[in-house]
């Protein structure tokens, strides 16, 4: 089975291409992703780090007997197919039925919750391929990937996402470095259909995406395989305290037209500075046409 793969916030999970993430944790939000079709949320997964190492089969024991207490009608069944440590329960509920999973990723202490929503039967091929695609990213890896929403980001080690906006069309993060440091905010966007509103050349778009009153210290072509890439490095000014000082608001802003996609992505990074060099921070990876453009060169 071909599995979409979201990324989200140190856990990878696989689903249906037609199950689209609908609700995503934020930044000091216990780990939370659900999935939904057309017609209803399908698919829920929960995350959380464990003081101590958790009886799985215990606790679906515990609430096998707690949901059949409950309801003298409901039957808990037990979920043969779950990939090995998986363990989990289905039930039916008069809305359809339910399927309950959890796995404890010991390397991270991570208790990982997974719930199955269903109008019909379960479907143990799909669940057992979603369960079997779940895993954990490294707490050691360089960049932290972030995959949801069309966009496929590898973010600086140390750097969480901070706000994320989804307009019609429009998909926009933020992440922040680590706590403490006052510099290097990074955006980046995924823009659709620009034949219907892109009217001018990208480089005089991207100009006009600047922050008011920034001025232009350079812009130029520059390599992005495959498409290659417009940049403008800018300056603004901060305070008039700081002006005096010569610190001003120092900013790289990079561009591209992805013609297999049609989407232009677009992202900024930004640090206070006296001097007019700067570069994309090292681990920064915006990707597109299924990862294989958008690479810096």
């Amino acid at each position: 089975m071909e599995l979409e793969r979201t990324c989200w916030r140190g856990l990878a999970v696989g689903h249906p291409r037609d199950w689209e993430l609908s609700l995503a944790s934020g930044a000091d939000e216990p780990g939370r992703c659900s999935f939904s079709d057309r017609y209803q949320e399908r698919l829920r997964v929960e995350w959380h780090v464990l003081q101590r190492v958790p009886d799985l089969d215990g606790m679906l024991h515990k609430y096998r007997h707690r949901m059949e207490k409950k309801d003298s009608d409901v039957v808990v069944h037990e979920m043969p197919h779950a990939p090995e440590p998986w363990v989990g329960v289905t039930r039916r509920t008069p809305e359809g039925w339910i399927t309950n999973a959890g796995r404890l990723f010991r390397q991270r202490r991570w208790l990982v919750e997974v719930t199955f929503l269903w109008s019909g039967g379960p479907d143990a091929g799909t669940e057992a391929a979603v369960l079997e695609s779940i895993d954990t990213e490294s707490e050691d890896v360089p960049a932290r990937r972030w995959h949801a929403l069309g966009l496929r980001v590898a973010a600086p080690r140390g750097y969480d996402l901070a706000t994320a906006s989804t307009q019609v069309g429009r998909v926009r993060w933020e992440f922040l470095p680590p706590r403490g440091e006052r510099d290097g905010a990074i955006t980046v966007e995924r823009l659709a259909m620009p034949d219907m509103w892109l009217k001018r050349p990208l480089r005089d778009w991207l100009a006009g995406e600047l922050p008011p009153h920034a001025r232009t210290v350079r812009q130029d072509a520059v390599a992005c395989a495959p498409h290659g890439a417009e940049q403008i490095i800018s300056t603004s000014r901060i305070t008039p305290l700081l002006s005096l000082l010569g610190i001003r608001r120092l900013r790289v802003d990079r561009a591209w037209r992805c013609p297999i996609e049609d989407r232009i992505y677009h992202m900024s990074y930004a640090v206070r500075s006296r001097g007019e060099l700067i570069e994309l921070p090292d681990g920064l990876e915006v990707q597109c046409c299924g990862g294989r453009g958008g690479r810096q060169e």
